[in-house]
């Protein structure tokens, strides 16, 4: 084969190669990710209660939900944790909550069994953030969650 055709099949393939592995990870800016740069895999599904979420004092959490971990961005707070029930359960249970406390849902994706969230403003217009509820605890009557509370 002459050098110039093994050079040219050698930049073809390396060039195939390069566009296979950029589709392949061209899928990891998603919404979610977008929306909450901390977002965690929502994992967690056990484990103690974290002593200071950080929330605002008013911040609607409904019984049955623990969380579990929690990580800082400036001054925006990601929590993790669980919570008894599904998806559908605990959607109802935290939207109740939230309109209760005086929050604002701004908006809603219910995809139960498999998750949900909940995009909410404080009363007072001076925190915004996402509740997300996930299936991923193996099912047994737990979810995962994850908030993202941000100041305004």
């Amino acid at each position: 084969m002459p050098r110039n055709r093994k050079l040219l099949v050698a930049v073809t393939g390396f060039a195939l190669l390069m566009l296979t592995l950029a589709a392949c990870g061209g899928d990891k800016d998603t919404d979610a990710d977008r929306e909450s740069p901390g977002a965690s895999p929502l994992a967690t599904c056990s484990g103690p209660a974290t002593a200071n979420t950080g929330l605002p004092a008013d911040f609607p959490v409904p019984d049955g939900v623990t969380f579990t971990a929690k990580s800082t961005a400036a001054s925006t707070i990601f929590l993790d944790g669980f919570a008894s029930g599904d998806v559908a359960g605990v959607l109802k249970g935290w939207t109740d909550a939230v309109n209760s406390a005086g929050y604002t849902v701004l908006s809603t994706d219910d995809e139960a069994p498999s998750d949900a969230e909940i995009n909410y403003e404080s009363a007072d217009k001076s925190t915004s953030g996402q509740i997300a509820m996930r299936d991923q605890c193996g099912g047994g009557g737990t979810i995962a969650v994850h908030v993202t509370n941000r100041p305004e």
